[in-house]
């Protein structure tokens, strides 16, 4: 009779779960430190006033 070794399960385990937990973790971790930095002009987009002020608004806030 064959006898393996399971340990490999959890090798494969821990490599898997580090390929989703990893870029996970930093995601939420750079969104709390550094704020949301990216700001989309859209060049077709709505020039409203409120869509406008918001926009400086945002731009103010990636300065700062």
């Amino acid at each position: 009779m064959l006898q393996y070794d399971d340990s490999a399960f959890y090798y494969f385990s821990i490599a898997a779960l580090s390929f989703l937990l990893i870029p996970l973790t930093w995601s939420i971790f750079s969104s709390l430190v550094w704020g949301d930095l990216r700001i989309q002009d859209f060049a077709g987009g709505c020039k409203c006033a409120r869509c406008t002020a918001m926009l400086t608004i945002k731009k103010q806030q990636a300065k700062a």
